[in-house]
């Protein structure tokens, strides 16, 4: 994650587990309640207790390390939006993101 606009990323969080090839993989803040429409809850494949994320960061997935392949990205490294990405009435200023 890349915080503020910085071009050196400045949280790393190592994933684990393995995610199935038509599957869905839910890293959360520790303290994020995770809730379903029908009242039922969702358990997260991978709590953090880093404290990341309100919008403007830049996340750019990484498969294999040190020089990795860079899966996707949301937001632009080295670009600081500010508050947050949008994209018409859509934004990531603390809201779910979720990649389909």
């Amino acid at each position: 994650m890349y915080f503020n606009g910085s071009a050196i990323a400045c949280l790393t969080i190592h994933l684990a587990g393995i995610v199935a090839v038509i599957g869905t993989f839910i890293l959360v803040q520790i303290t994020a309640t995770m809730l379903v429409a029908n009242g039922g809850s969702i358990t997260p494949n991978q709590p953090s207790t880093a404290s990341w994320f309100n919008g403007g960061e830049a996340i750019v997935p990484i498969k294999g390390e040190p020089t990795g392949t860079i899966i996707d990205a949301i937001g632009q490294v080295g670009f600081d939006p500010v508050t947050e990405w949008e994209t018409s009435l859509k934004s990531t200023a603390d809201n779910t993101l979720r990649k389909k």
